[in-house]
């Protein structure tokens, strides 16, 4: 796996592109669990989903367990390019309500492109 780097230290931000099989994702959100110092200070992780066509349940369990751990320690977990199927399933479970879309506060010049993480 490749050093998860931060992509905005100004912001704490770091942007996550996801892979499109819910394998890699669920492994991806498991290596993020075990990255102990994502949530000492407070950062937001943001879930680029523009490869993700559908969720499994073991994925969309995972990618609470992971909100919960950033809320917990001060931080939060957006989601952000999700795809139509994916922000249905999300909004009938009530995903949406604790997994945010992200709302990109700079201008759309510059728009942070996510860092790839191996699967």
């Amino acid at each position: 796996m490749q050093t998860i780097e931060l992509h905005n230290q100004m912001n704490h931000e770091i942007h996550i592109a996801l892979v499109s099989s819910n394998n890699g994702i669920e492994a991806q959100v498991e290596r993020l669990l075990t990255q102990l110092d994502l949530a000492r200070t407070g950062k937001q992780v943001v879930l680029h989903m523009a490869d993700v066509d559908e969720l499994s349940v073991s994925v969309l369990a995972k990618m609470l367990q992971l909100a919960k751990y950033l809320t917990t320690n001060g931080g939060q977990l957006f989601v952000a390019d999700v795809q139509s199927k994916c922000q249905r399933m999300m909004t009938l479970l009530r995903i949406n309500l604790l997994i945010p879309v992200f709302a990109d506060q700079q201008p759309t010049t510059s728009t942070p492109q996510p860092l790839p993480v191996a699967a």
